[in-house]
């Protein structure tokens, strides 16, 4: 037992005299004063800003504590970046070797305050310093450490950020401003330059809060990282508007491609299309710098520059964008359901397909599917180069309200036709170029409405129309219609054209001269042949008189 507890005895003294070692290592090379001398001017060398440390403590068993740090805005006039510590955990028995391994380096409350000044430039990256020309005599050698220099060779397991904060403002008003808080667990290595090596991490996102045209916008969640991919899993609310966001980001530091869901179980389309309305205005500003930029892309001394910019990235997406329930204006639209691409600045949304009902002037049931095509940009830019194919399978319709109708029942005199109701129709859309090609349906038992035409993105309208009614409804037509009699049909059935101008929001309504005019002339023809036909055949049996007054009758619709 004597041997035993020397041996016990000899082993604790043993390793008190190697931490009390390490100890006065410690204080001789890592004291705190040695490295604010020695690491403060390199930063401020390297970044070109002031930085101010509270204190450095030291401590072989919980590394080192940087309190209070603050990285002072190019201009010396407020803070630009700061945290309350900034802790490295070092290896001491690394430092046996003259090596200085951090296993873990730990953040709390950082806060970066990002600014975008009124002349364009941003804080961040105002004070980069300039290269300084090398000179020929350090080009091949490089300074050895001294004894006043820190013995560093560096390598990270983890860096853990707690509770960090990061702010944007735009003077110029361009961008909203924003805010986020999070969270990050991440292991990397660091070289001698203090260059790092991501290997995967974790980041916690636990608040982003931003405004675009008086919208709120705020998103919570977690994003893993690894050397390779970004896994976002994301809850976004936009207003009263909440989306799930997921997928994988993959190559981010090469050639990115993505591939994002979105999911939302309730949407209101109504405040997102306000917002975009009010937003107008900074959009167009925003085009306006956008064109002149391409413009001078586009010529060069008057020629043709088609070459690729330099240093810009292609990007790619796609993914499955689901809505289980959205409301616009008096619709209730179900399972929207379509896959997006994203490619080089163009958007394909193909397949996409809906059901909706609801209404208010005008209520009706249906199903829409089809594919739609444009380029990434504001509202201007999608216009533009949008192409859109689609197709809609209408149910019961009841037009409850409608300018178009009012005009219709004025000029034929058939009340009913202000609240038409319809039980089915088919109606296609071709739009590019900023119009929208109309052609379709509405049918019931008393009347079938055709529309074919045009109706412009400026709201503008050019359609024909048809309007067939039953023999039941076309005995009520109001008798002031030139040649009534002449446009029903053989199944009893009239039909009248119309011609519907002006836009969508003050239409024009009218009968459609030119049509009703080729109707009556062709009418009138056959009429004639009818009439020379029977007068020659049986000249006793049809008066002269007679024969003239009822063609005069029939053209006059009496």
């Amino acid at each position: 037992m004597g041997k035993r507890k020397k041996v016990i005895i000899s082993a604790i003294i043993a390793i008190f005299v190697i931490f009390f070692g390490f100890g006065i290592f410690v204080k001789l090379y890592l004291s705190g004063e040695k490295l604010k001398t020695f690491v403060v001017p390199r930063i401020e060398e390297a970044i070109g800003r002031k930085v101010l440390l509270k204190d450095i403590a030291l401590s072989v068993f919980k590394g080192i504590v940087v309190s209070d740090l603050k990285v002072m805005n190019i201009d010396g006039n407020g803070v630009f970046i700061k945290a309350d510590k900034f802790i490295l955990a070092y290896e001491p028995f690394a430092l046996i070797r003259k090596r200085f391994v951090i296993s873990r380096i730990e953040i709390v409350s950082p806060s970066v305050d990002i600014k975008r000044y009124a002349n364009g430039i941003y804080n961040i990256t105002e004070g980069k310093p300039k290269e300084k020309p090398k000179e020929p005599d350090r080009q091949d050698t490089s300074p050895r450490p001294t004894k006043k220099d820190l013995p560093v060779s560096v390598v990270a397991d983890k860096v853990l950020i707690k509770s960090a904060k990061i702010t944007f403002v735009d003077d110029k008003k361009e961008f909203p401003k924003t805010s986020l808080i999070f969270d990050a667990d991440i292991r990397c290595s660091l070289g001698n330059n203090l260059s790092a090596v991501l290997e995967r991490g974790n980041i916690k996102l636990k608040e982003l809060k931003s405004t675009i045209n008086r919208l709120n916008i705020n998103a919570s969640g977690v994003i893993d990282v690894d050397m390779k991919h970004i896994k976002p899993k994301l809850q976004l609310t936009v207003g009263k508007n909440t989306f799930y966001v997921d997928g994988i980001i993959s190559d981010y530091l090469g050639l990115p491609s993505a591939q994002i869901n979105v999911n939302a179980r309730e949407m209101n389309i109504n405040e997102l299309i306000s917002a975009a309305e009010t937003g107008k205005t900074q959009g167009a500003k925003r085009t306006e710098k956008v064109d002149t930029l391409k413009k001078k892309h586009m010529k060069i001394d008057g020629k043709k520059n088609d070459a690729p910019q330099k240093g810009v990235e292609r990007f790619q997406a796609s993914g499955q964008i689901k809505v289980d329930s959205a409301t616009y204006e008096r619709y209730i639209v179900k399972n929207f359901r379509t896959t997006y691409r994203y490619n080089d600045g163009k958007i394909n949304i193909e397949p996409f397909i809906f059901s909706f009902s609801g209404g208010d002037a005008v209520k009706a049931e249906g199903n829409v599917n089809g594919v739609m095509y444009f380029n990434y940009g504001d509202a201007s830019v999608i216009k533009k180069g949008l192409v859109c194919n689609a197709r809609m399978q209408l149910g019961k319709v009841s037009i409850n309200k409608s300018k178009t109708f009012d005009t219709i029942a004025l000029l034929t005199g058939v009340d009913e036709l202000k609240t038409p109701g319809f039980d089915n129709g088919t109606f296609s859309f071709d739009a590019k170029k900023e119009i929208i090609n109309v052609n379709g349906f509405m049918k019931s038992d008393l009347m079938i409405f055709s529309p074919k035409g045009t109706v412009g993105f400026d709201k503008r309208l050019n359609i024909n129309a048809e309007l067939r009614l039953t023999p039941q409804l076309s005995a009520r037509l109001s008798r002031r219609i030139p040649g009534i009699s002449l446009l029903k049909g053989d199944d009893g059935w009239t039909t009248l054209p119309f011609l519907i101008s002006g836009t969508t929001e003050n239409p024009s309504i009218g009968l459609d001269q030119k049509v009703l005019g080729g109707r009556l002339k062709d009418s009138t023809k056959d009429i004639l042949q009818n009439l020379i036909g029977s007068q020659k055949t049986d000249k006793k049996n049809v008066p002269e008189r007679s024969g003239s007054r009822g063609l005069f009758d029939k053209l006059l619709g009496r």
